[in-house]
């Protein structure tokens, strides 16, 4: 029986079937054969979009005029140019804007003639990342099913993210995730330092206090990632304490740590998974041991992965960096289900070792452990190599580790008797910065010994050699 018979015979048809006997592009023809694949169809083609313009040329050609990869209407739309669209619009459940660019006039037109409320009334993910000339016609695309919202824009675009938020908490009931961040172009200060493009001072004032209002009125939402604006009215006390009861993962961008403590205390969930915390503003070491401290006190006994960074920068002067030491990180030691522990910013390495013996005893499930820093050019911020024995002996479910080092001083090979020996069989991927590997040999004898399955190591080209001299003594 031919594949399309036996299709046509068989009572459960759906996309995944019809996908499994034709390749993609002869979907648009073997749709067109009969009524039985059409509505099936209709859900491969359309389910997913990089912007309106096929859904626009589906309306009658005399509507709309494709200039290269700007489209504009060239009439009014009139009650019978809506059918078409309207049906196909219904099959839309991601639409992922692209760089083609929509004249203004067309979302105008477009919402101020739709026949229901929603221009896609079935979409659950919107991810919005380009048209920013048109973004304040972007809450014509929220529908009642949409469960993820992801927004990146420009300054002159905040106000419009503001009135989306604002329209989110009717609008999309059963929303899970919330993206809204600011991109910014990359520029240099007068002094020299270069400014990442999404590290700007200003630039984190997407969401103000009375926007997470709005956005705790969310039930379902279990993802929220949004930059916070500590410029405005402190609106926190109107927040319930039912609130974000949901929330699984959190990102948030601060200017102050202040901020972020009255943000996060806000945030009750038993649920939370993932807590990812940005500042901007200049550090302390007072401000970085209270905001610690802060953070501790709030009872996360579920929470698995802990990323905090620091994105603004300092002179290169002692008091501009974070002593690391074991009871600066103490109040972190309640989260015991930890399996991810990132830190970024300037601090000082010189106790490694009572810091890393302590973080193994405390996060015994640990996976990934990574510190980095901005200002990677001073030995304060480097650990010794000589610590990754202490890495290898605590931390028995790590699997990466990433680091600045400074492995010019390489510690000898310990002794191979019976139970003498400390090695780990767990890190397999180990991410090294900071200065230049100078003896390969010295350092592979050393990492070959200390950890027998390591087969990745990120950093410059000399780590690269020193891993291919590794895998050099596993073959022998």
């Amino acid at each position: 029986m031919a594949p399309r018979d036996r299709l046509k015979t068989e009572p459960g048809i759906d996309g995944s079937d019809l996908q499994s006997f034709v390749m993609r592009q002869l979907l648009a023809g073997w749709f067109r054969t009969c009524k039985t694949f059409y509505e099936a169809g209709n859900v491969i083609l359309w389910r997913e979009l990089p912007s309106l313009i096929p859904l626009i040329q589906c309306m009658p050609s005399s509507l709309w005029k494709l200039d290269q990869d700007n489209l504009s209407f060239c009439r009014p739309i009139f009650p019978s140019d809506w059918p078409r669209f309207s049906h196909l619009a219904s099959f839309v459940k991601v639409l992922n804007t692209s760089n083609v660019i929509l004249d203004p006039t067309v979302f105008s037109n477009l919402g101020a003639c739709r026949p229901a409320l929603s221009l896609l009334p079935n979409l659950r993910t919107l991810r919005w990342y380009g048209q920013r000339e048109t973004f304040h016609h972007a809450h014509w695309l929220l529908s009642p099913a949409l469960t993820e919202l992801q927004v990146s824009i420009r300054k002159a675009q905040v106000p419009a993210a503001s009135a989306i938020i604002h329209a989110i908490g009717t609008r999309c009931p059963t929303l899970k995730s919330l993206r809204m961040d600011c991109q910014w172009l990359a520029y240099s200060e007068p002094d020299g330092h270069a400014i990442p493009a999404d590290c700007s001072i200003e630039c984190y004032h997407v969401v103000n206090w009375g926007d997470l209002v709005e956005i705790s009125k969310l039930s379902h939402l279990e993802t929220l990632h949004v930059e916070l604006w500590s410029g405005l009215q402190d609106y926190s006390s109107t927040i319930p304490q039912s609130a974000f009861l949901a929330l699984k993962r959190i990102r948030l961008a601060f200017y102050t740590f202040a901020t972020c403590t009255r943000a996060v205390k806000l945030f009750r969930s038993s649920k939370l998974q993932s807590l990812h915390l940005i500042f901007v503003a200049p550090a302390s070491y007072e401000g970085m041991l209270a905001f610690l401290q802060d953070i501790g006190h709030i009872d996360h006994d579920s929470l698995e992965s802990f990323f905090v960074e620091w994105r603004g920068w300092e002179d290169d002067r002692d008091d501009g960096y974070f002593m690391l030491g074991p009871s600066a990180l103490s109040p972190l030691f309640v989260f015991r289900h930890l399996r991810v522990f990132k830190m970024r910013f300037g601090y000082n390495f010189e106790q490694a070792d009572a810091v890393l013996s302590d973080m193994g005893l405390a996060w015994p499930l640990l996976q990934e452990l990574k510190f980095g820093c901005w200002i990677l050019s001073l030995r304060k911020t480097l650990m010794k190599i000589s610590s990754l024995r202490v890495v290898a002996e605590r931390f028995h479910n790590l699997q990466r580790f990433c680091v600045p080092i400074d492995a010019s001083d390489i510690p000898p090979t310990l002794e191979g008797r019976p139970g003498g020996r400390i090695f780990n069989g767990s890190i397999t991927a180990l991410g090294l910065t900071g200065l230049p590997v100078l003896n390969q040999m010295e350092v592979a004898i050393f990492l070959s010994d200390l950890l027998p399955n390591l087969s990745t190591i990120e950093g410059d080209p000399g780590w690269e050699e020193t891993l291919r001299l590794m895998r050099g003594f596993a073959i022998v």
